[in-house]
């Protein structure tokens, strides 16, 4: 009889821990995103077709980030950026909805954070060949391309 209370006790405990780290999660400051697959079309410059595409994202990881303090000029409630990048890639105007859902611009990035998971959206191409003031182009053609990624969140 003790084994067995023992045993339930033990079973409630990961349980409660469990929950509590679901609970700690749900109410996080920042979350690290890992990329589990993408897909998309890339562009082929030399036969001027789209072909399929699947991406590389062995070291695709985002920092979501709840801000702190406001961008002058623009809401911001949370900020995507790219694992070890200075700069803001997608901006979240609005907090989580009540469904765990929080919505980000500059491509399409959506995340829960009750499943931890998210899928990101990027229409690339027809801004392809863009030039800086200094006449340097820093977008180039063929490259990433259109993608759908999904991955996860801690």
């Amino acid at each position: 009889m003790k084994k067995k209370k023992r045993n339930i006790a033990s079973v409630l405990l990961v349980l409660l821990l469990a929950g509590a780290n679901t609970i700690y999660a749900a109410n996080a400051e920042s979350y690290i995103c890992t990329a589990e697959r993408s897909i998309g079309f890339k562009y082929n410059k030399n036969s001027n077709r789209w072909e399929e595409a699947k991406f590389d994202v062995d070291e695709k990881r985002y920092i979501v980030t709840r801000e702190k303090s406001q961008k002058v000029g623009r809401k911001v409630a949370w900020t995507v950026k790219e694992y070890n990048q200075q700069e803001t890639a997608l901006i979240c105007e609005d907090d989580f909805n009540p469904f765990g859902n929080l919505f980000c611009g500059g491509g399409i990035f959506r995340m829960n954070r009750f499943n931890l998971r998210y899928i990101y959206t990027l229409i690339g191409y027809y801004n392809s060949n863009i030039i800086d003031d200094k006449g340097r182009v820093i977008s180039h053609e063929g490259g990433r391309g259109t993608f759908i990624e999904l991955g996860s969140c801690r």
